[in-house]
Order: C-alpha cells, then structure tokens, then sequence
C-alpha cells in the first residue's frame, strides 16, 4: 500500500489578517507591519524557513529572549560585566537564570516580555498591552536603582485608531483601578463612534471600519472611585473573527450596540450572546449595557418598548443613543463603569481583599 504525502497545512489565516491588522488598531505602525510581514514571508516559505533556523543554529541563539541556564564561570563574567554597564540591571533567578533587561524594553515583542517579567517575578495583572509590560520593566528598573519598592506599572493611554487624533504618549497615575470593556454588536452599528463620543466629545462623520480591534484608555470617575477603562472596541465584520475572539478573555464589562433603524443588528444579537459565551466569558457576571444606536436618524425600525424588554429580560440595562448628537451616551457609559467597579468592589469584600 503507497503511503501518503502528508498535505502542508496553508499559513494560518488568522496570522495573515493580523499582518493586516497592525496598520491600524493597537499601536500599529508601517515599520511594525513590515516587521511582521517580513516574519510571515520567512516562516510560510519552507525554504526561507530553513535559512533562517541555521543561521540561528549557528549563531547559538534561538528566537525570542535569549533567557538561557549558563556555566559557572559564564555567569559570572556577566554579573562582573553588567555591575558596570549603565543600560542594563540583572537579577538572578532561582533556576540559576540570569534575566536581563535591556536599555530599550520596547524593542522586544510581547510573548518575550511576559517571559522577562516571570523571569524576574514580576506580577502581570493588569497588563493589557505591549506598553503596560514595558512601563512595569521600566517602574522595575528604576525602583532597583533608586533602592525603593517596585511601584505598579502605570497604563499607557493610546487613542482610538483615527487619522485626525492625538496619538501622542501619555501616563497614568499608578493607584489606579483597571478595568477591560469591549464593544459587542454588528459592523456599521457605531460602536466606535460611541467610544470617540465618549472619550473625546466628537462625533467623526465618515465611516472608519474597524479592522480587527481598535484599542484606547480613558481616566473616569464613578461612585467607587476613579478607573482606567481600557477599551477594547472589536470589530463586527466577521472577516476579522479570529482576531477578536483573543480578546473577549477577562472583560468585566460589554458595551452591546444595535443600529435602531436596523432589525437585522438588533435579532443578532443574541449571536453575540453565544459568542462570548462560547469563548470564556460568564454573562451571568459579565456587566453589560445596551445600546440602540442612531436615535437621532428618524426612520427607526426597533421600538424602544421593544430593545427595553429585551434587555431586561436579560438582565441588562437599555439605553436609547445617539453618537452623532451625543444624547444618553455619557449616561450610559457611567452606568456601565459604576456597575463593573461595584461588582469589583463587592467581590473583594467577599473575599476579605482590602481596596
């Protein structure tokens, strides 16, 4: 009997929508894009592959953070050397690991920071981005230095993907609460006008399709206390599914947005439901606020009678909005925040955690 060739599996699409991704949305930019394109090109190129796995073979390295056990007499000579370079600190781990933090956190991806702050012992709670990892290395650095405490990295405020924003860094003050909301609903509906209007009074008329998720943060003040709220506003066209089903994980609030003059937005609904719930999410737990949106447009097909029961019916608050006049908007976010800090706040009184 002949055997069979096995087939080679084509690239992941998800890998290439994310190649596509990055121009916009979480702090994309070209030169990342052509960074990850050309990482795409090797690694689905068999023979590019193969080039690039020797040059690492020969070169004793491997990809990622190079965080390898040494000899003696090898980690020695580098805590000898490095109590003297000025662009690096080094703590030795238990395993015998020597973890190094370069002079430019930045520079490393994502995957290789989290491996540099378990290597250091460092606490991940909270951190959202490639920036929240990078300004904990950075907190981290200057805490050993100056011979203090290591404080709580403080968030970086990104702003919502837009041509005509701000994007310029920000920082945040260290005591503050975080808490993740994402956007559910249909593409078209407006959730990300409903963020922009919030966030930063503005309504933006041209239609901007949100390619995979689109990331922002916003100080806000509620009954429990002030809040970062990082937002994380995903896409509905369902080309970009596989990017958005990584971040539905540990969301404490939902802003679920239908179109009022759309029916078909707002019987899918329930889709949304099924799709967080498939993908980790507790909706019996998760705070969750909808919204009909386009109030202001006048030819309305979904009766506020109607998305009330709805919503109610589901354990949810309904509000009427409009992004484009901002009518009930801020009423509605503040609900959302006020519910998710007092389900946090109660939920560490259960427990006996301290604020």
């Amino acid at each position: 009997m002949r055997s069979r060739r096995p087939t080679r599996r084509p690239p992941s699409a998800s890998i290439q929508i994310r190649v596509r991704y990055l121009t916009r949305g979480i702090g994309g930019s070209q030169e990342q894009f052509q960074n990850v394109q050309n990482a795409f090109n090797t690694l689905s190129d068999p023979s590019k592959r193969r080039q690039y796995d020797q040059e690492l073979r020969v070169a004793g390295s491997k990809d990622g953070l190079s965080i390898v056990p040494k000899s003696k007499p090898a980690a020695a000579q580098e805590e000898r050397v490095g109590s003297s370079a000025a662009s690096r600190d080094t703590k030795r781990h238990k395993s015998g690991v020597v973890a190094e933090l370069p002079a430019n956190p930045g520079s490393l991806s994502i995957g290789e920071l989290k491996e540099l702050c378990a290597s250091l012992g460092l606490t991940t709670e909270g951190c959202f981005e490639k920036q929240d990892f990078v300004d904990k290395l950075v907190a981290y650095k200057k805490a050993r230095s100056g011979g203090i405490k290591s404080p709580k990295a403080s968030a970086p405020v990104p702003s919502m993907s837009d041509p005509e924003a701000d994007s310029g860094p920000h920082e945040l003050p260290n005591t503050l609460a975080a808490i993740k909301v994402i956007s559910a609903g249909q593409q078209e509906v407006g959730k990300s006008c409903l963020i922009k209007r919030y966030c930063e009074g503005r309504f933006v008329k041209r239609y901007i399709p949100t390619i995979g998720v689109d990331y922002g943060v916003k100080v806000v003040d509620t009954k429990s206390g002030s809040a970062a709220v990082h937002f994380f506003d995903l896409s509905g066209n369902d080309d970009f599914k596989l990017i958005r089903l990584d971040f539905f994980s540990n969301a404490q609030g939902c802003l679920m947005v239908f179109d009022v003059n759309d029916k078909e937005s707002f019987r899918l609904l329930p889709q949304w439901e099924e799709e967080m719930r498939a993908n980790g999410l507790d909706l019996s737990k998760l705070q969750t606020v909808v919204i009909g949106n386009k109030t202001d447009m006048g030819h309305r097909e979904v009766p506020e009678a109607e998305a009330h029961k709805w919503a109610r019916a589901h354990g949810y608050a309904y509000f009427d909005c409009s992004a484009s006049s901002g009518s009930n908007v801020a009423t509605a976010f503040d609900c959302l925040f006020n519910g998710v800090m007092k389900t946090t706040a109660d939920t560490r009184k259960a427990y006996g955690i301290s604020a």
